[in-house]
């Protein structure tokens, strides 16, 4: 499997999980579920790179500043309303993959990463072990 199909195949088992836990009746279940945000999903990833793990894949809205020209290409005008789960969509993830690139490209939280893999004439990638977002 190279690696597009397994990074395609952890972001479909991730929204399955995701549809088998979050979706069903709207009459049953908690009035929470609709705060849920979709989950982190992957960009394609280079191989044979530095890998850096995080641990908390937090969801921050106060970097939209810094890609917002690139979501408004989107039509995307509130990050928040986007990624809410009730909202997931069949563009979602080709939309999210994209998003989660440019934050890599903008985002100080991955700096020291690029700092490391320059300093190292390498490439890096991060990936999160959770996959639940929160804000």
């Amino acid at each position: 499997m190279n690696n597009s199909n397994f990074v395609d195949s952890v972001n479909e088992r991730v929204v399955k999980l995701w549809e088998k836990t979050f979706n069903g009746d709207y009459k049953t279940r908690p009035s929470w579920y609709d705060a849920v945000y979709s989950p982190l999903i992957y960009p394609s990833m280079n191989q044979d790179v530095i890998v850096f793990i995080g641990l908390n894949p937090s969801f921050n809205t106060r970097i939209y500043k810094n890609v917002k020209k690139d979501l408004a290409n989107y039509g995307i005008t509130d990050l928040s309303k986007f990624y809410l789960w009730k909202n997931y969509n069949s563009s979602f993830s080709a939309i999210a993959q994209n998003i989660e690139a440019k934050f890599r490209d903008n985002y100080s939280y991955f700096k020291k990463f690029k700092d490391i893999a320059d300093y190292t004439s390498t490439k890096y990638e991060h990936i999160d072990l959770f996959f639940f977002q929160r804000n």
